[in-house]
């Protein structure tokens, strides 16, 4: 009786400990393949340079024929 609780509960853990490790594969997979690479110190202050003076768009007249 004891052996099978045993096994039982053996069976358990790795099933558990599986589980985790391919949530863990899963994980570090999206990080290498998925992973956007962070944009440097001079990108990220050339975007903040043209939003803060983008120059607003000039809109067309209709010109009446």
């Amino acid at each position: 009786m004891i052996f099978y609780i045993t096994l039982i509960l053996m069976a358990m853990l790795i099933i558990i400990l599986g589980i985790l490790t391919i949530k863990a594969l899963i994980g570090m997979y999206e990080q290498f393949y998925w992973h956007k690479p962070k944009p440097t110190f001079k990108q990220e202050a050339k975007k903040r340079y043209e939003r803060k003076y983008a120059t607003k768009r000039i809109q067309k007249t209709t010109k009446n024929l």
